[in-house]
């Protein structure tokens, strides 16, 4: 009878021990974050549905795949630390960058938000539209591929996101 007594208090304080024990879920970032709203330069509403593309800035590869805005314009994506370059496009808006202006880096540090803020401007050529599509290979996404388009006069170019998405406007 003892020794059952005994059993069953030793069992009864290993269970108690064991449940107040917790896993640490609090795992160290990997990742940080750019963030932010995309608005008309002429009205200050968000702009919803511009296409981002990340680029690296070292390498000027594509990273990770292309994000849309939300309706309100808002934008957040995750990336690993590292120097970035976004390129923002919607149709009926001056790309960012503009043609010919150097993009601005971006630095993301593990475990930080950064917040950077657009302003499009409606774009000056009536009747134009865009080019988009998706890059693949077989049935895989290709990412990294230059795309370029001309009508005779002007030339256009885009590189595909990881996820294989171009978009350039005319």
């Amino acid at each position: 009878m003892r020794k059952a007594m005994h059993f069953v208090l030793l069992s009864l304080a290993i269970g108690i021990t064991l449940s107040s024990c917790k896993k640490d879920n609090s795992a160290t970032p990997t990742t940080g974050t750019i963030k932010g709203k995309v608005t008309d330069i002429s009205n200050s509403q968000g702009i919803s549905n511009v296409r981002i593309f990340v680029y690296n800035s070292n390498t000027y590869a594509p990273e990770g795949n292309s994000v849309l805005t939300s309706s309100d314009g808002s934008y957040q994506i995750q990336l690993g630390p590292g120097t970035y370059y976004l390129t923002l496009n919607r149709q009926g808006y001056e790309s960012i960058p503009a043609r010919g202006v150097t993009p601005v880096s971006i630095t993301v540090q593990t475990g930080m938000t950064t917040s950077n803020d657009f302003q499009m401007t409606t774009s000056s050529i009536t009747n134009g539209g865009f080019i988009s599509g998706k890059i693949t290979s077989g049935s895989s996404a290709l990412g990294g591929a230059l795309v370029v388009a001309g009508d005779g006069t002007n030339g256009y170019s885009s590189v595909s996101g990881t996820d294989g998405m171009y978009i350039f406007s005319m």
